[in-house]
Protein backbone atom coordinates (compact mmCIF):
# COMPACT_ATOMS: atom_id res chain seq x y z
CA UNK A 1 0.00 0.00 0.00
CA UNK A 2 2.78 2.24 0.84
CA UNK A 3 4.70 2.26 -2.59
CA UNK A 4 0.98 2.75 -4.58
CA UNK A 5 0.44 5.56 -1.91
CA UNK A 6 4.11 7.03 -2.98
CA UNK A 7 3.53 7.27 -6.75
CA UNK A 8 0.18 8.66 -6.42
CA UNK A 9 1.83 11.43 -4.23
CA UNK A 10 4.65 11.51 -6.75
CA UNK A 11 2.31 11.87 -9.62
CA UNK A 12 -0.18 14.63 -7.65
CA UNK A 13 3.31 16.83 -6.78
CA UNK A 14 4.73 16.86 -9.97
CA UNK A 15 1.56 18.09 -11.56
CA UNK A 16 1.05 20.50 -9.03
CA UNK A 17 4.63 22.14 -9.24
CA UNK A 18 4.64 22.33 -12.68
CA UNK A 19 1.04 24.39 -12.10
CA UNK A 20 2.53 26.44 -9.51
CA UNK A 21 5.17 27.52 -12.55
CA UNK A 22 3.06 28.08 -14.89
CA UNK A 23 0.83 30.69 -13.19
CA UNK A 24 2.10 34.36 -13.28
CA UNK A 25 1.87 36.70 -10.29
CA UNK A 26 -1.83 37.96 -11.36
CA UNK A 27 -3.47 34.09 -10.87
CA UNK A 28 -4.84 33.59 -7.43
CA UNK A 29 -3.10 31.33 -4.93
CA UNK A 30 -4.50 28.27 -3.39
CA UNK A 31 -3.46 25.97 -0.69
CA UNK A 32 -3.37 22.46 -2.06
CA UNK A 33 -2.60 19.24 -0.62
CA UNK A 34 -1.10 16.66 -3.34
CA UNK A 35 -1.14 14.04 -0.55
CA UNK A 36 -5.17 14.16 -0.35
CA UNK A 37 -5.41 12.29 -3.38
CA UNK A 38 -4.02 9.16 -1.98
CA UNK A 39 -5.77 10.38 1.75
CA UNK A 40 -9.33 10.25 -0.11
CA UNK A 41 -8.83 7.18 -1.89
CA UNK A 42 -7.30 5.39 1.37
CA UNK A 43 -10.20 6.55 3.73
CA UNK A 44 -12.62 4.91 0.89
CA UNK A 45 -11.36 1.76 0.87
CA UNK A 46 -11.31 1.73 5.25
CA UNK A 47 -14.94 2.96 4.50
CA UNK A 48 -15.74 0.47 2.24
CA UNK A 49 -14.17 -2.29 4.69
CA UNK A 50 -15.81 -1.01 7.78
CA UNK A 51 -19.30 -1.93 5.58
CA UNK A 52 -18.54 -4.27 4.78
CA UNK A 53 -17.25 -6.02 7.90
CA UNK A 54 -20.47 -4.71 9.18
CA UNK A 55 -22.79 -6.81 6.54
CA UNK A 56 -20.35 -10.19 7.49
CA UNK A 57 -20.68 -9.59 10.98
CA UNK A 58 -24.68 -9.31 11.07
CA UNK A 59 -24.12 -12.10 8.58
CA UNK A 60 -22.75 -13.81 11.14
CA UNK A 61 -24.80 -13.28 13.91
CA UNK A 62 -27.28 -14.77 12.01
CA UNK A 63 -25.83 -17.78 11.14
CA UNK A 64 -24.55 -18.27 14.97
CA UNK A 65 -28.52 -18.33 16.11
CA UNK A 66 -29.28 -20.86 14.11
CA UNK A 67 -26.28 -23.24 14.22
CA UNK A 68 -23.88 -24.96 16.77
CA UNK A 69 -20.46 -25.14 17.83
CA UNK A 70 -18.16 -28.50 18.50
CA UNK A 71 -15.33 -28.70 20.66
CA UNK A 72 -14.56 -25.12 19.71
CA UNK A 73 -13.83 -23.75 23.10
CA UNK A 74 -9.87 -24.44 23.07
CA UNK A 75 -9.22 -23.52 19.65
CA UNK A 76 -10.86 -20.32 20.67
CA UNK A 77 -9.01 -19.35 23.49
CA UNK A 78 -5.44 -20.27 21.76
CA UNK A 79 -6.41 -17.51 18.83
CA UNK A 80 -7.75 -14.99 21.20
CA UNK A 81 -3.61 -15.03 22.35
CA UNK A 82 -2.42 -14.75 18.72
CA UNK A 83 -2.40 -10.82 18.95
CA UNK A 84 -0.31 -11.24 21.93
CA UNK A 85 2.58 -13.13 20.25
CA UNK A 86 2.09 -10.88 17.67
CA UNK A 87 3.04 -8.04 19.13
CA UNK A 88 5.44 -9.54 21.19
CA UNK A 89 7.43 -10.73 17.88
CA UNK A 90 7.11 -6.38 16.64
CA UNK A 91 8.37 -5.58 20.16
CA UNK A 92 11.88 -4.66 19.32
CA UNK A 93 11.03 -2.95 15.88
CA UNK A 94 9.26 -0.35 17.34
CA UNK A 95 10.44 3.79 18.54
CA UNK A 96 6.73 4.69 20.29
CA UNK A 97 8.06 6.19 23.61
CA UNK A 98 11.70 6.28 22.57
CA UNK A 99 14.14 9.31 21.92
CA UNK A 100 15.66 10.01 19.29
CA UNK A 101 16.01 12.60 16.62
CA UNK A 102 15.88 12.04 12.67
CA UNK A 103 17.41 13.79 9.90
CA UNK A 104 16.60 12.96 5.87
CA UNK A 105 19.96 12.20 3.83
CA UNK A 106 18.28 11.03 0.53
CA UNK A 107 19.84 13.78 -1.36
CA UNK A 108 17.32 13.41 -4.07
CA UNK A 109 14.60 13.97 -1.22
CA UNK A 110 16.53 17.11 0.45
CA UNK A 111 17.03 18.98 -3.39
CA UNK A 112 13.26 18.10 -4.52
CA UNK A 113 11.71 19.42 -0.89
CA UNK A 114 14.30 22.72 -1.69
CA UNK A 115 12.66 22.93 -5.87
CA UNK A 116 9.18 22.58 -4.22
CA UNK A 117 9.64 25.85 -2.25
CA UNK A 118 10.84 27.86 -5.59
CA UNK A 119 7.72 27.54 -6.21
CA UNK A 120 6.05 29.18 -3.17
CA UNK A 121 4.92 32.87 -3.25
CA UNK A 122 8.09 33.93 -1.74
CA UNK A 123 9.91 33.10 -4.69
CA UNK A 124 7.56 33.15 -7.62
CA UNK A 125 8.39 36.95 -8.95
CA UNK A 126 12.26 35.74 -9.15
CA UNK A 127 11.54 32.30 -10.86
CA UNK A 128 9.32 34.44 -13.16
CA UNK A 129 11.49 36.93 -14.26
CA UNK A 130 13.98 34.73 -14.67
CA UNK A 131 12.05 32.33 -16.77
CA UNK A 132 14.03 29.32 -15.21
CA UNK A 133 10.33 27.29 -14.92
CA UNK A 134 11.54 24.75 -17.56
CA UNK A 135 15.22 23.96 -15.83
CA UNK A 136 13.50 23.38 -12.40
CA UNK A 137 10.62 21.01 -13.79
CA UNK A 138 13.13 19.16 -15.80
CA UNK A 139 14.96 19.15 -12.25
CA UNK A 140 12.23 18.16 -10.36
CA UNK A 141 11.24 14.95 -12.49
CA UNK A 142 15.34 14.20 -12.09
CA UNK A 143 14.61 13.96 -8.37
CA UNK A 144 10.85 12.08 -8.92
CA UNK A 145 12.63 9.66 -10.93
CA UNK A 146 15.32 9.03 -8.13
CA UNK A 147 13.20 8.49 -5.60
CA UNK A 148 10.29 6.31 -6.97
CA UNK A 149 8.54 4.19 -4.55
CA UNK A 150 10.82 5.40 -1.56
CA UNK A 151 8.25 6.27 1.11
CA UNK A 152 8.27 9.53 2.91
CA UNK A 153 6.19 8.63 6.26
CA UNK A 154 6.23 9.28 9.65
CA UNK A 155 9.50 8.50 10.98
CA UNK A 156 7.81 5.55 13.34
CA UNK A 157 5.87 4.25 10.34
CA UNK A 158 9.48 3.91 8.19
CA UNK A 159 10.92 2.44 11.49
CA UNK A 160 8.32 -0.16 11.98
CA UNK A 161 7.98 -1.34 7.93
CA UNK A 162 11.16 -2.50 8.36
CA UNK A 163 9.89 -5.89 9.78
CA UNK A 164 9.76 -8.88 7.66
CA UNK A 165 6.79 -8.77 5.66
CA UNK A 166 5.60 -12.12 7.19
CA UNK A 167 5.73 -10.43 10.85
CA UNK A 168 3.38 -7.25 8.90
CA UNK A 169 0.77 -10.29 8.20
CA UNK A 170 0.72 -11.61 11.15
CA UNK A 171 0.32 -8.74 13.37
CA UNK A 172 -2.66 -7.67 10.33
CA UNK A 173 -4.46 -11.09 10.60
CA UNK A 174 -4.30 -12.30 14.11
CA UNK A 175 -6.80 -9.46 15.61
CA UNK A 176 -8.97 -10.67 13.34
CA UNK A 177 -8.41 -14.47 13.87
CA UNK A 178 -11.35 -15.19 16.38
CA UNK A 179 -13.89 -13.76 13.82
CA UNK A 180 -12.29 -15.61 11.26
CA UNK A 181 -12.95 -18.93 12.92
CA UNK A 182 -16.02 -18.28 14.40
CA UNK A 183 -17.27 -17.20 10.49
CA UNK A 184 -15.95 -20.79 9.46
CA UNK A 185 -17.80 -22.84 11.93
CA UNK A 186 -21.01 -20.75 11.83
CA UNK A 187 -20.65 -21.37 8.26
CA UNK A 188 -19.85 -25.05 7.83
CA UNK A 189 -20.58 -26.66 11.25
CA UNK A 190 -24.27 -25.87 11.49
CA UNK A 191 -25.98 -27.36 14.98
CA UNK A 192 -27.97 -26.32 18.16
CA UNK A 193 -27.19 -22.90 20.51
CA UNK A 194 -24.64 -23.58 22.67
CA UNK A 195 -22.73 -20.81 24.99
CA UNK A 196 -20.17 -20.57 23.08
CA UNK A 197 -22.45 -19.43 20.32
CA UNK A 198 -23.54 -17.01 22.72
CA UNK A 199 -20.11 -15.44 23.81
CA UNK A 200 -19.00 -15.33 19.52
CA UNK A 201 -22.68 -13.39 19.65
CA UNK A 202 -21.48 -11.21 22.31
CA UNK A 203 -18.05 -10.79 20.83
CA UNK A 204 -19.76 -10.11 16.87
CA UNK A 205 -21.84 -7.62 19.38
CA UNK A 206 -18.38 -5.71 20.20
CA UNK A 207 -16.90 -6.08 17.42
CA UNK A 208 -19.81 -4.35 15.11
CA UNK A 209 -20.43 -1.35 17.92
CA UNK A 210 -16.96 -0.85 17.09
CA UNK A 211 -17.59 -1.30 13.29
CA UNK A 212 -20.33 1.66 13.60
CA UNK A 213 -17.62 4.14 15.41
CA UNK A 214 -15.59 3.49 12.64
CA UNK A 215 -17.84 4.54 9.84
CA UNK A 216 -18.70 7.31 11.89
CA UNK A 217 -15.28 8.30 12.57
CA UNK A 218 -14.07 7.56 8.57
CA UNK A 219 -17.15 9.42 7.29
CA UNK A 220 -16.43 13.27 7.94
CA UNK A 221 -12.99 12.80 7.16
CA UNK A 222 -13.96 11.04 4.18
CA UNK A 223 -16.30 14.20 2.93
CA UNK A 224 -13.26 16.85 3.81
CA UNK A 225 -10.40 14.70 2.23
CA UNK A 226 -13.32 14.95 -0.72
CA UNK A 227 -13.57 18.29 -0.46
CA UNK A 228 -9.72 18.90 -0.35
CA UNK A 229 -9.18 17.04 -3.72
CA UNK A 230 -11.50 18.89 -6.11
CA UNK A 231 -9.59 21.63 -4.62
CA UNK A 232 -5.94 20.36 -5.73
CA UNK A 233 -8.07 19.18 -9.59
CA UNK A 234 -9.73 23.01 -9.53
CA UNK A 235 -5.97 24.37 -8.83
CA UNK A 236 -4.24 22.45 -11.59
CA UNK A 237 -7.28 23.69 -14.12
CA UNK A 238 -6.18 27.59 -13.36
CA UNK A 239 -4.41 29.05 -16.17
CA UNK A 240 -2.46 32.24 -16.38
CA UNK A 241 -4.69 35.16 -17.07
CA UNK A 242 -2.68 36.63 -19.08
CA UNK A 243 -2.72 35.44 -22.72
CA UNK A 244 0.94 35.03 -24.27
CA UNK A 245 1.71 36.65 -27.34
CA UNK A 246 3.06 35.47 -30.68
CA UNK A 247 5.53 37.31 -31.84
CA UNK A 248 9.46 36.24 -31.20
CA UNK A 249 11.43 39.30 -29.53
CA UNK A 250 13.26 40.50 -30.58
CA UNK A 251 11.51 40.53 -33.92
CA UNK A 252 13.53 39.35 -36.71
CA UNK A 253 15.47 41.96 -38.62
CA UNK A 254 14.54 44.01 -35.70
CA UNK A 255 17.14 43.44 -33.28
CA UNK A 256 18.09 46.90 -31.62
CA UNK A 257 22.12 46.91 -30.84
CA UNK A 258 21.65 49.80 -28.96
CA UNK A 259 19.07 48.18 -26.02
CA UNK A 260 15.15 48.00 -25.79
CA UNK A 261 12.85 51.04 -26.72
CA UNK A 262 9.77 51.55 -24.24
CA UNK A 263 6.98 53.81 -24.44
CA UNK A 264 4.03 54.16 -22.06
CA UNK A 265 0.55 55.85 -23.15
CA UNK A 266 -1.91 56.36 -20.66
CA UNK A 267 -1.44 53.43 -19.09
CA UNK A 268 -3.29 52.93 -15.68
CA UNK A 269 -3.19 50.04 -13.36
CA UNK A 270 -4.35 48.87 -10.15
CA UNK A 271 -3.32 45.56 -8.33
CA UNK A 272 -5.98 42.87 -8.55
CA UNK A 273 -6.63 42.51 -4.61
CA UNK A 274 -5.97 46.41 -3.96
CA UNK A 275 -7.92 47.47 -0.97
CA UNK A 276 -7.57 51.20 -1.90
CA UNK A 277 -9.80 52.98 -4.56
CA UNK A 278 -6.61 54.77 -5.73
CA UNK A 279 -4.78 53.51 -8.64
CA UNK A 280 -1.07 52.61 -8.47
CA UNK A 281 -0.76 54.11 -12.21
CA UNK A 282 -2.99 56.64 -13.36
CA UNK A 283 -2.70 57.86 -17.32
CA UNK A 284 1.17 57.09 -17.35
CA UNK A 285 3.17 58.23 -20.52
CA UNK A 286 6.53 58.54 -21.35
CA UNK A 287 9.23 57.62 -23.74
CA UNK A 288 12.43 55.94 -23.29
CA UNK A 289 15.05 55.70 -26.20
CA UNK A 290 17.18 52.32 -27.19
CA UNK A 291 20.29 52.68 -24.91
CA UNK A 292 19.20 55.00 -22.24
CA UNK A 293 20.06 55.07 -18.28
CA UNK A 294 16.80 55.78 -16.65
CA UNK A 295 16.15 57.17 -13.23
CA UNK A 296 12.57 56.51 -12.11
CA UNK A 297 12.16 59.13 -8.50
CA UNK A 298 9.70 59.34 -6.08
CA UNK A 299 8.38 58.43 -2.87
CA UNK A 300 7.43 55.00 -1.40
CA UNK A 301 3.94 53.83 -3.15
CA UNK A 302 4.43 56.49 -6.07
CA UNK A 303 4.54 53.80 -9.11
CA UNK A 304 7.63 53.40 -9.54
CA UNK A 305 8.52 49.74 -8.98
CA UNK A 306 4.90 49.10 -10.83
CA UNK A 307 6.08 50.73 -13.59
CA UNK A 308 9.24 48.18 -13.65
CA UNK A 309 6.34 45.03 -13.19
CA UNK A 310 4.69 45.98 -15.95
CA UNK A 311 7.65 46.23 -17.98
CA UNK A 312 8.33 42.72 -17.20
CA UNK A 313 4.90 41.86 -17.93
CA UNK A 314 3.93 40.80 -14.06
CA UNK A 315 0.75 41.75 -14.33
CA UNK A 316 -1.23 43.27 -17.66
CA UNK A 317 -2.40 47.53 -17.85
CA UNK A 318 -5.90 47.86 -16.72
CA UNK A 319 -5.67 50.63 -19.74
CA UNK A 320 -3.84 52.45 -22.19
CA UNK A 321 -0.69 50.86 -23.63
CA UNK A 322 2.99 49.70 -23.35
CA UNK A 323 5.26 49.58 -26.71
CA UNK A 324 8.38 47.53 -26.66
CA UNK A 325 10.54 48.30 -30.12
CA UNK A 326 7.02 49.92 -31.20
CA UNK A 327 5.20 47.03 -30.52
CA UNK A 328 2.01 46.20 -27.91
CA UNK A 329 3.58 44.13 -25.29
CA UNK A 330 1.20 41.87 -25.03
CA UNK A 331 2.13 40.82 -28.94
CA UNK A 332 5.41 38.92 -27.68
CA UNK A 333 5.53 35.62 -26.71
CA UNK A 334 6.31 36.08 -22.56
CA UNK A 335 9.36 33.72 -22.52
CA UNK A 336 11.17 35.89 -24.84
CA UNK A 337 10.82 39.28 -23.18
CA UNK A 338 12.04 37.83 -20.00
CA UNK A 339 14.67 35.96 -21.67
CA UNK A 340 16.38 39.37 -23.24
CA UNK A 341 15.35 41.44 -19.71
CA UNK A 342 17.10 41.30 -16.48
CA UNK A 343 15.50 42.21 -13.04
CA UNK A 344 17.11 43.30 -9.72
CA UNK A 345 14.96 44.32 -7.16
CA UNK A 346 15.42 44.32 -3.22
CA UNK A 347 12.30 41.90 -3.16
CA UNK A 348 15.00 38.99 -4.72
CA UNK A 349 15.99 36.59 -2.43
CA UNK A 350 18.59 33.49 -2.81
CA UNK A 351 16.95 30.12 -3.63
CA UNK A 352 17.31 27.46 -1.27
CA UNK A 353 20.00 25.66 -3.40
CA UNK A 354 23.72 25.92 -3.04
CA UNK A 355 25.63 29.57 -3.18
CA UNK A 356 27.03 28.31 -7.04
CA UNK A 357 23.63 27.15 -8.86
CA UNK A 358 22.02 30.76 -6.85
CA UNK A 359 24.36 32.41 -9.23
CA UNK A 360 24.36 29.90 -12.11
CA UNK A 361 20.70 30.22 -12.39
CA UNK A 362 20.99 33.74 -13.71
CA UNK A 363 21.62 32.06 -17.10
CA UNK A 364 19.56 28.93 -17.03
CA UNK A 365 21.29 27.09 -19.53
CA UNK A 366 24.30 27.32 -17.65
CA UNK A 367 23.04 26.03 -14.59
CA UNK A 368 22.28 22.38 -16.35
CA UNK A 369 24.66 19.50 -15.81
CA UNK A 370 25.05 18.80 -19.16
CA UNK A 371 26.80 21.83 -20.43
CA UNK A 372 29.92 22.04 -22.77
CA UNK A 373 31.69 24.79 -21.43
CA UNK A 374 32.26 24.17 -17.55
CA UNK A 375 35.23 25.81 -17.41
CA UNK A 376 34.12 29.09 -19.24
CA UNK A 377 30.98 29.16 -16.59
CA UNK A 378 33.37 29.19 -13.22
CA UNK A 379 35.21 31.94 -14.79
CA UNK A 380 32.12 34.09 -15.34
CA UNK A 381 30.71 33.03 -11.86
CA UNK A 382 34.15 33.98 -10.39
CA UNK A 383 33.52 37.63 -12.38
CA UNK A 384 30.31 37.50 -11.23
CA UNK A 385 31.24 37.46 -7.76
CA UNK A 386 33.67 39.84 -7.95
CA UNK A 387 31.25 42.98 -9.43
CA UNK A 388 28.76 42.19 -6.93
CA UNK A 389 31.33 42.17 -4.13
CA UNK A 390 30.37 38.90 -2.59
CA UNK A 391 33.63 37.21 -3.11
CA UNK A 392 34.45 37.77 0.58
CA UNK A 393 31.08 36.34 1.31
CA UNK A 394 31.70 33.37 -0.28
CA UNK A 395 35.25 33.06 1.21
CA UNK A 396 34.25 32.79 4.50
CA UNK A 397 32.51 29.61 4.01
CA UNK A 398 34.61 26.17 4.42
CA UNK A 399 32.36 24.87 1.73
CA UNK A 400 32.71 28.00 -0.74
CA UNK A 401 30.18 27.91 -3.48
CA UNK A 402 28.56 24.74 -2.69
CA UNK A 403 27.33 26.57 1.04
CA UNK A 404 23.67 26.20 1.16
CA UNK A 405 22.41 29.31 3.22
CA UNK A 406 19.07 27.30 4.31
CA UNK A 407 18.71 24.69 6.22
CA UNK A 408 18.55 21.48 4.01
CA UNK A 409 16.13 19.70 6.04
CA UNK A 410 14.15 20.36 9.14
CA UNK A 411 14.85 17.16 10.73
CA UNK A 412 12.34 15.79 13.29
CA UNK A 413 12.91 15.01 17.18
CA UNK A 414 10.54 12.33 19.23
CA UNK A 415 8.20 13.72 21.96
CA UNK A 416 10.34 11.37 24.43
CA UNK A 417 13.57 13.50 23.15
CA UNK A 418 12.26 17.03 23.75
CA UNK A 419 14.36 18.19 27.32
CA UNK A 420 17.19 15.88 25.95
CA UNK A 421 19.83 18.73 25.65
CA UNK A 422 22.16 17.02 23.42
CA UNK A 423 19.26 15.79 20.90
CA UNK A 424 17.78 19.21 21.06
CA UNK A 425 21.59 20.34 20.28
CA UNK A 426 21.54 18.35 17.60
CA UNK A 427 18.00 18.63 15.93
CA UNK A 428 18.88 22.47 15.96
CA UNK A 429 21.86 22.13 14.34
CA UNK A 430 20.17 20.37 11.23
CA UNK A 431 17.35 23.30 11.19
CA UNK A 432 19.81 26.34 11.41
CA UNK A 433 20.70 28.47 8.74
CA UNK A 434 24.00 29.70 7.69
CA UNK A 435 23.84 33.55 9.01
CA UNK A 436 24.32 36.13 6.41
CA UNK A 437 24.10 40.30 6.68
CA UNK A 438 21.48 41.23 4.93
CA UNK A 439 24.07 43.56 2.45
CA UNK A 440 25.43 40.17 1.99
CA UNK A 441 22.51 38.42 0.99
CA UNK A 442 22.28 41.09 -1.58
CA UNK A 443 25.63 41.05 -3.19
CA UNK A 444 24.70 37.22 -3.52
CA UNK A 445 21.28 38.33 -5.26
CA UNK A 446 23.15 40.40 -7.48
CA UNK A 447 26.02 38.01 -8.44
CA UNK A 448 23.28 36.24 -10.32
CA UNK A 449 22.17 39.09 -12.20
CA UNK A 450 25.78 39.87 -13.37
CA UNK A 451 25.67 36.02 -14.30
CA UNK A 452 22.90 37.21 -16.66
CA UNK A 453 24.45 39.91 -17.89
CA UNK A 454 27.67 38.38 -19.05
CA UNK A 455 25.97 35.28 -20.49
CA UNK A 456 23.12 36.74 -22.14
CA UNK A 457 22.25 38.90 -24.95
CA UNK A 458 19.81 41.06 -22.61
CA UNK A 459 18.24 44.12 -23.99
CA UNK A 460 16.88 45.88 -20.72
CA UNK A 461 18.00 46.09 -17.09
CA UNK A 462 15.63 46.97 -14.66
CA UNK A 463 16.96 47.75 -10.86
CA UNK A 464 14.38 48.44 -8.02
CA UNK A 465 16.47 49.36 -4.51
CA UNK A 466 19.07 46.16 -4.86
CA UNK A 467 21.18 47.86 -2.47
CA UNK A 468 19.06 48.92 1.14
CA UNK A 469 21.15 47.32 3.13
CA UNK A 470 24.10 47.98 1.83
CA UNK A 471 26.40 50.89 2.61
CA UNK A 472 26.85 54.27 0.69
CA UNK A 473 30.41 53.06 -0.87
CA UNK A 474 29.10 49.62 -1.45
CA UNK A 475 25.98 50.92 -3.52
CA UNK A 476 27.97 53.14 -5.08
CA UNK A 477 30.20 50.71 -6.30
CA UNK A 478 27.23 48.13 -7.15
CA UNK A 479 25.72 50.78 -9.24
CA UNK A 480 29.48 51.72 -10.99
CA UNK A 481 29.60 48.26 -12.27
CA UNK A 482 26.03 48.10 -13.49
CA UNK A 483 26.39 51.04 -15.41
CA UNK A 484 29.49 49.61 -17.09
CA UNK A 485 27.57 46.84 -18.20
CA UNK A 486 24.84 48.90 -20.17
CA UNK A 487 26.53 48.65 -23.43
CA UNK A 488 23.89 47.46 -25.86
CA UNK A 489 21.31 48.09 -22.92
CA UNK A 490 18.44 49.68 -22.17
CA UNK A 491 19.03 50.35 -18.14
CA UNK A 492 16.14 51.67 -15.37
CA UNK A 493 17.36 52.32 -11.85
CA UNK A 494 14.72 52.84 -8.87
CA UNK A 495 16.29 53.93 -5.93
CA UNK A 496 15.95 56.39 -3.16
CA UNK A 497 19.60 57.06 -3.59
CA UNK A 498 20.08 58.56 -6.70
CA UNK A 499 22.33 61.36 -6.26
CA UNK A 500 25.39 59.55 -7.09
CA UNK A 501 23.32 58.41 -10.38
CA UNK A 502 22.12 61.83 -11.76
CA UNK A 503 24.94 62.81 -13.47
CA UNK A 504 24.93 59.55 -15.69
CA UNK A 505 21.04 59.75 -16.78
CA UNK A 506 19.45 60.30 -20.12
CA UNK A 507 16.15 60.55 -18.62
CA UNK A 508 14.85 61.20 -14.80
CA UNK A 509 10.85 60.40 -14.33
CA UNK A 510 9.22 61.88 -11.29
CA UNK A 511 6.41 59.86 -10.14
CA UNK A 512 4.01 60.79 -7.68
CA UNK A 513 0.83 59.57 -6.91
CA UNK A 514 0.62 56.94 -9.53
CA UNK A 515 1.54 59.63 -11.85
CA UNK A 516 4.53 61.41 -13.89
CA UNK A 517 4.77 65.11 -13.00
CA UNK A 518 7.97 65.22 -14.44
CA UNK A 519 10.60 64.11 -17.27
CA UNK A 520 13.82 65.78 -18.10
CA UNK A 521 17.47 65.35 -17.26
CA UNK A 522 18.90 66.73 -13.56
CA UNK A 523 19.85 70.32 -14.93
CA UNK A 524 16.39 70.73 -16.32
CA UNK A 525 14.65 69.47 -13.70
CA UNK A 526 16.39 71.19 -10.40
CA UNK A 527 16.11 74.31 -12.78
CA UNK A 528 12.48 73.65 -12.91
CA UNK A 529 12.29 73.84 -8.87
CA UNK A 530 9.03 70.70 -8.86
CA UNK A 531 9.28 67.79 -7.15
CA UNK A 532 12.07 66.23 -8.44
CA UNK A 533 14.33 69.25 -7.35
CA UNK A 534 12.29 68.99 -3.90
CA UNK A 535 13.56 64.94 -3.47
CA UNK A 536 16.87 65.89 -4.68
CA UNK A 537 17.43 68.43 -2.25
CA UNK A 538 16.22 66.18 0.71
CA UNK A 539 18.85 63.70 -0.90
CA UNK A 540 21.52 66.33 -0.99
CA UNK A 541 21.64 67.27 2.34
CA UNK A 542 21.79 62.95 3.43
CA UNK A 543 24.46 63.00 1.67
CA UNK A 544 26.43 65.53 3.25
CA UNK A 545 26.64 63.57 5.96
CA UNK A 546 29.01 61.04 4.60
CA UNK A 547 32.77 60.78 5.47
CA UNK A 548 36.05 61.65 3.53
CA UNK A 549 36.74 57.92 3.77
CA UNK A 550 33.47 56.69 2.01
CA UNK A 551 33.55 59.60 -0.29
CA UNK A 552 37.62 58.24 -0.88
CA UNK A 553 36.41 54.82 -1.52
CA UNK A 554 33.76 55.85 -3.90
CA UNK A 555 36.34 57.83 -6.15
CA UNK A 556 38.54 54.31 -6.17
CA UNK A 557 35.98 52.08 -7.89
CA UNK A 558 35.97 50.80 -11.66
CA UNK A 559 32.94 51.21 -14.08
CA UNK A 560 33.95 48.88 -16.54
CA UNK A 561 32.31 44.90 -17.04
CA UNK A 562 33.75 42.35 -19.48
CA UNK A 563 33.69 38.62 -20.13
CA UNK A 564 36.70 36.92 -19.11
CA UNK A 565 39.19 35.79 -21.21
Amino acid sequence: MEIYRMRVKHSMEERLFEAKLSCNLSTPSQTRDPAAVFHCLELSLRLAQSILSTLLQLRLIVHVVNTGFQHAGVTFVLLSLAPMFADSMLLNRQLWGKKYVVQPINESYLRKSALLKLADERLKSEVIAAGIEDYLIREYRKTQENLRDIPDTMPEMLYRSQNPLFSQVLSELCPQAVMLYAAFIALFTPSKISLAQLAVVERTNISLRRTFTELMIWTNPLLETVASVERFYGGLDNKPQMVDGETPYPRPGHDNQKGTAVEFRNVSFNYPAAKTGRSALSSVSFTIQPGQLVIIVGSNGSGKTTILKLLSRFYDANSGTILIDGVPIQEYRIQDLRRRFAMLTQEHDLFPLSIRENIVLGAPDGADPGTDKPEVIAEIVQESLRLSGAEKTVNKFSEGLNTTLDPRSDGHISFNGRGDAELEKMHESFTKSTSVSGGERQRLVAARTFMRLLSIPVKLVTVDEPSSALDPAGEFQLFAHLRGAREGRTMLFVTHRFGHLTKHADLIICVKDGQVVETGTHVELVALGGEYAHLYNVQAQAFSTETSSQREEMRDVGTTVGIPG
